[in-house]
């Protein structure tokens, strides 16, 4: 399957000539199956539901402390994925929503 066209599940604001996204919806980039390495920018406070669902390529995601919910499934089936999480919130906010034994 390709990528779906979910585009419009990103929300953003404009200032000057940036655009600042402020959160990644459902299903925003789920099945891109040649996604392979994420940064997150530090103005997004949340990532919906399976947001990054069945990425099956991606390899590393960097999550700022910014970032304040995740969605149910967010990262689904991304099995080889190395997470980065900058700050202990984010982490306890991570490890509630992707179960990781201690």
């Amino acid at each position: 399957m390709g990528a779906r066209n979910n585009w419009y599940s990103i929300s953003y604001t404009r200032k000057n000539r940036d655009i600042e996204i402020k959160s990644i919806g459902n299903s925003a980039f789920y099945e891109c199956e040649y996604l392979t390495d994420v940064t997150i920018p530090d103005s997004v406070t949340s990532i919906g539901n399976n947001a990054f669902g069945r990425c099956v390529s991606l390899k590393s995601i960097i999550i700022p402390d910014s970032v304040e919910s995740i969605g149910h499934d967010a990262f689904y089936a991304c099995d080889d994925a190395v997470f980065y999480v900058k700050s202990e919130k984010t982490k306890t906010i991570f490890n509630h929503v992707w179960y990781i034994p201690k």
